[in-house]
Formats: structure tokens, sequence, C-alpha cells
């Protein structure tokens, strides 16, 4: 898919085709063949689990709050995702910002693969695609790619813009997610907590596989213990 390489270490799994058939549907408007590599934001390490970068990706409940200073996309003008593996959220706007200014306002999608590959769409030609590396329970490594879509170069002085405004995006985003990581230490987040059930259904779905996943994982386990 494009350039990004997805690996299967047992052999067990679908084709890829059919893994990740409900998002690459989402895409069908786009000609992923034209992307044309931007520029790379590099955070390094982030010190939370990369399960609450995920769930702040993939849902919008949050951008009124963290995002204020820097985002200008209302929250009932979001919409969320949920189908099968492809979870996350979108978002429509009246007025684009096509030049990605200090408050970003763009019509985007924020979707995610399970488990861990995620990728967003931003009008008018932008895709910015995240890698997420665990580095330990509390400590992630995360990069952000971004391209073209259009198969069009930036110049200096856009890419330099775009940097900026999706670095602090992000920063926002980390702080957030590291507060999360100290809060998780606490005797009372082990009785969970409570989501949004209309605007977090993908956070809910993406618990529910990571549970399914671990779930499966043991019973492995067990069986070639038992061997």
């Amino acid at each position: 898919m494009a350039d990004w390489i997805f690996i299967n270490l047992n052999g067990k799994a679908k084709k890829f085709e059919d893994y990740a058939k409900s998002l690459i549907n989402k895409f069908d408007d786009i000609d992923l063949t034209k992307l044309r590599y931007a520029t790379t934001l590099d955070f390094g390490k982030i010190n939370t689990n990369w399960k609450f970068l995920i769930e702040n990706y993939i849902e919008p409940y949050h951008v009124q709050f963290v995002h204020k200073s820097t985002t200008n996309q209302p929250l009932k003008d979001h919409y969320t995702v949920v189908d099968g593996l492809c979870y996350g959220s979108g978002v429509n706007v009246d007025k684009e910002d096509s030049k990605n200014s200090s408050a970003l306002s763009v019509t985007s999608k924020y979707l995610s693969l399970f488990p861990n590959f995620i990728i967003g769409t931003y009008f008018p030609n932008q895709i910015g695609v995240y890698l997420n590396v665990p580095i330990s329970p509390s400590i992630t490594a995360q990069k952000r790619v971004i391209y073209t879509t259009d198969g069009k170069d930036m110049s200096k002085k856009e890419i330099k813009m775009t940097k900026n405004i999706w670095w602090s995006v992000h920063k926002e985003d980390h702080e957030m997610c590291e507060r999360l990581q100290e809060g998780r230490y606490s005797p009372k987040s082990n009785d969970g907590g409570l989501l949004s059930p209309v605007w977090e259904k993908g956070v809910q779905a993406f618990q529910k596989l990571i549970v399914d996943a671990t779930m499966k994982l043991s019973k492995s386990m067990k069986r070639k213990n038992n061997v």
C-alpha cells in the first residue's frame, strides 16, 4: 500500500487486501499511486503507552478543549467511523483553510487500521501517516510522514508552515496523553472509566479489539505451554 510495508510475522493473517478492505474503501476518491513525499516530523519519545496515542487520534471529543488555539473544527461538524478493523472520525468544515494557518480548519478524516496504523486525509491535497513504535509500556516513539495527494511538490515555505502547525497540534496531544499515562497509575483507574456513546465509538471498538487480541494471545500461549 503506497510505500508503507505491512508484515505478518506468523504467516496466518488474511491477505492484506482483505484485512485492510474497510480502510482502503475510505480512500476510493484518492489515487494512492500519485502520493508524493513532502516531509517528516520526528517527535522522538513520548512518555505514554502507544494505545493512548491511538485513542487520542481517533476520537474528536478532545478537539474543542485540547486544540482550541490551534484548530477551528467545531465538534458539531465531526462524525465517527467504525467499520470492522477501521475506526476513527472525520470533520466537514464550511470554510477550508488551504494554507495551514495557525488555526487549522480543513475537511479531514482521522482513521486507524488495527492495531497501530493511523492515517489522515486533509483537504485539499495532503495525507499524514503516523508510525507509533512501542518502546516500553510507558514510552512510545512517534513520527508523522506527510505526503501530497496530487503528485505535486510542496515549496519550502509550504513545508515549513505545515510542519509548524502540525508540530503544535501534536505537542498538545502528547501533553494530554502523558497526563493520561500518569493517571493510569492511580488505583482509581483500575475500574476503568466512561466513554461518550456518541463521540468515542471508535475508542470503544479499538479497546474491544485489544481485549479480543489479548485473549487470543493468552490462549495461544497456554496451548504452547501445555505441549
